[in-house]
């Protein structure tokens, strides 16, 4: 085991430790805990099969592995971008009709009590 898979291992389960923490403190939630628990595995998965990398990024025509693992990376942090942006597509929807929903609320209320002034006037 070489150096850069024993700093690869230290830091996957820093991360791994990370993402406990957050969930711990409800800083995260449970679905998307998972998520990064399984890009944590992920990562020491990877540094413990750095050699195999190395045999597949060659085969796949690439002469520098590292190359080959920031393409990866690269991909990977483009689906978690769009899976964050759906999400945030969803909330915002969904603020919008609770705010509309409070909106429509709060002008009930006022005519409620126009129309309770209006009865203790009379």
């Amino acid at each position: 085991m070489n150096s850069v898979q024993i700093i690869t291992i230290i830091t996957a389960m820093i991360f791994l430790i990370q993402v406990v923490v957050f969930t711990r403190k409800n800083k995260l939630h449970d679905q998307h805990a998972f998520l990064w628990m399984v890009f944590g595995f992920a990562g020491l998965l990877v540094a413990f099969l750095i050699p195999q990398f190395n045999h597949i990024a060659s085969l796949l025509g690439i002469a520098y592995m590292p190359t080959f693992v920031f393409m990866i990376a690269f991909i990977v942090v483009l689906n978690i971008l769009m899976y964050q942006t759906t999400v945030q597509s969803t909330l915002q929807k969904k603020i919008n009709i609770l705010i509309q929903e409070s909106a429509f609320h709060k002008k009930e209320i006022e005519n409620l009590k126009k129309s309770l002034n209006k009865g203790e006037q009379e």
